[in-house]
């Protein structure tokens, strides 16, 4: 399990490393960063990639205004 309670400490502190191939993909689809944030704070975890390289991960799911979004975080 993803610590939440660090990972939201990080999003609390802007200690946030965005991916060039994250924000390519949010661009597309019309997803902006605070809604990605919401999502990773207050959303459902709803799987863990212990393995995922370089770190270990997790996928969050929730509703952003009309907006579903999946969105995968690492620490």
């Amino acid at each position: 399990m993803l610590d939440q309670l660090i990972l939201r400490e990080a999003l609390d502190t802007s200690q946030i490393v965005w991916r060039k191939h994250a924000l390519e993909q949010m661009l597309v689809r019309g997803i902006t960063r605070s809604e990605v944030i919401r999502t990773v704070r207050k959303c459902e975890q709803i799987e863990v990639y212990p393995d995922d390289f370089p770190f270990p991960s997790a996928l969050f799911f929730g509703k952003v205004g009309v907006k579903v979004l999946h969105v995968v975080a690492a620490l």
